[in-house]
């Protein structure tokens, strides 16, 4: 068998592969134009996806605003009638009226009094849709745990000092309002 003179060999680990390349053949610019896609969709599986990271919570709802449904007002500050987030330190601020100055923020670490709340702030989870932290205090943690489905926005909190393990659950919807709106 008589080798073409623009055939070439190529020895891989495995053994070896022949790849002929005819300038004038049809089956020659088939086979350009196969690899040519096969490389293309090698580099495209292979690139990487930095655009379609996963967004925390707090980036995703950053200067959001929600208002409470079913809340109780002013009847504690757990329960708020408006609260906002931000991707920021101050990750949570809170407040009974729009355009309140009488507003309230909680931090990830130790609250020292600030609002008569002396509880450690631990975030637990912050991924797309779920923001959950904890405040530990001497005689136990509360739980919250925030999830959203983009319009709404459910509150659930575990409570420290129930011996029934009692939980509360509040209903929040989107507000067309920024964070300085309700924290001003």
């Amino acid at each position: 068998m008589k080798k073409h003179p623009l055939t070439r060999v190529f020895f891989l680990s495995y053994g070896f592969l022949k790849i002929d390349y005819f300038s004038t053949s049809t089956k020659s610019n088939k086979m350009k134009k196969l690899t040519y896609l096969f490389l293309a969709l090698l580099i495209v599986a292979c690139s990487s996806d930095e655009g379609s990271e996963q967004q925390t919570f707090l980036e995703k709802y950053d200067n959001s605003v929600f208002e409470c449904q079913n809340c109780p007002i002013n009847s504690d500050y757990t329960s708020p009638l408006y609260i906002g987030f931000t991707p920021s330190d101050n990750f949570l601020y809170y407040t009974w009226n729009e355009n309140s100055d009488d507003c309230h923020y909680i931090f990830e670490g130790d609250l020292n009094g600030l609002d008569d709340d002396w509880g450690i702030v631990t975030i637990t989870n912050n991924t797309i849709n779920n923001l959950t932290y904890t405040k530990t205090y001497s005689n136990g943690v509360e739980n919250y745990s925030y999830s959203t489905n983009g319009t709404s926005l459910n509150l659930d909190i575990e409570w420290a000092d129930g011996a029934d393990d009692e939980t509360s659950s509040f209903l929040y919807l989107s507000t067309e309002l920024a964070v300085i709106d309700i924290c001003n």
